[in-house]
């Protein structure tokens, strides 16, 4: 199985489609199916948004709820520090996260 090939990722920031290599595809993809199965949940589509101090998290389509403050402050700096690596990703008031494979 060419993992490569089966998850697709996409980062929109600001509404901003932000290019992907299949490396940086499966490596985002596997970070947010750690994030979800570590809380428990698990899908094959995971949806990540971040947007004025709210972080939605859903697994095919079911609400993932973080309410312990640390596990979400962990989820958004996780996922802050992988994006900043990113070529010509900085910070944006929006960031979505879309991984299914």
């Amino acid at each position: 199985m060419d993992l490569a090939t089966e998850v697709k990722t996409r980062i929109l920031a600001d509404d901003t489609v932000i290019p992907l290599n299949d490396f940086a595809q499966l490596y985002m993809g596997n970070i947010l199916r750690a994030t979800v199965a570590s809380l428990g949940h698990s899908g094959e589509k995971i949806y990540l948004k971040v947007e004025n101090q709210r972080l939605d998290l859903y697994a095919d389509g079911t609400s993932v709820p973080i309410k312990d403050r640390f596990k979400r402050d962990l989820v958004e700096s996780t996922v802050k520090g992988a994006l900043s690596s990113l070529k010509g990703i900085v910070w944006f008031d929006k960031v979505i996260i879309i991984s299914s494979g």
